[in-house]
């Protein structure tokens, strides 16, 4: 009979010990966040509260929000005004940087 060698049993308690933390960073996650809005504290709360922020400053100026993406403080978002389709581009502030309309 083999006894494990002592490179087996580091291996084997190294992997262990790796499959863990992972699985312990999933659970923190378990709420639907990416890894990286996990580290930040962004959270689905907060991603709620910008799309309704930008929603009503849109709103306001004639726009229906229709999907809107985040990225760095910066907001892209996809609205219909008079029928038409515009991908606009907002600022942390939710001031409109450009507007582009789709053909």
């Amino acid at each position: 009979m083999r006894f494990p060698t002592f490179r087996t049993i580091t291996l084997t308690a190294a992997a262990t010990l790796v499959a863990g933390a992972a699985l312990a960073s999933g659970a923190e996650r378990s709420r639907g966040e990416t890894a990286g809005q996990a580290r930040s504290g962004y959270t689905e709360q907060m991603r709620h509260e910008n799309t309704e922020r930008v929603r009503t400053r849109l709103k306001a100026d004639g726009y229906e929000l229709r999907r809107l993406e985040q990225e760095d403080g910066r907001f892209e978002a996809h609205a219909l005004k008079n029928g038409k389709r515009f991908e606009l581009y907002l600022d942390k502030g939710l001031n409109i940087l450009r507007s582009k309309a789709d053909d």
